[in-house]
């Protein structure tokens, strides 16, 4: 599942990086655009998300419902989102070089793994 799940992931959000047409020269509103177009496109616009911090330097926000882990909960195989999560990290980091991709202390800070909510981190390198 995970050398399906995970590289499909990718290309879908690939390929909505690409709409956007932003170098990555402001890093910050390059991922602005990428949020506000998944919001719009993406699967993630069913999720539940809250900024904690949004500037030129920091953007930080939280994922309270995530639409993956409702499907993968329904059909009785929660531990498929944990998959969707890697996507996060393999999408990010290559997608946005010029920011720190990170979930805080560890990767697993997500509701796939238990905690309340998803944290999504990135600073300006």
């Amino acid at each position: 599942m995970r050398n399906i799940i995970v590289p499909v992931g990718c290309i879908q959000q690939n390929a909505l990086l690409d709409e956007i047409n932003l170098s990555d020269e402001e890093p910050m509103k390059r991922l602005m655009a990428f949020n506000n177009l998944m919001d719009k496109k993406g699967a993630t616009q069913f999720n539940d998300r809250e900024y904690v911090k949004k500037d030129e330097n920091v953007c930080h926000f939280k994922i309270r419902r995530c639409v993956f882990k409702d499907f993968f909960d329904s059909l009785g195989v929660s531990e498929l989102t944990e998959l969707f999560c890697e996507v996060d990290k393999e999408f990010f980091i290559p997608g946005f070089p010029k920011l720190k991709v990170h979930r805080g202390s560890s990767w697993e800070n997500t509701l796939a793994y238990g905690k309340s909510e998803c944290d999504f981190i990135f600073e300006r390198i």
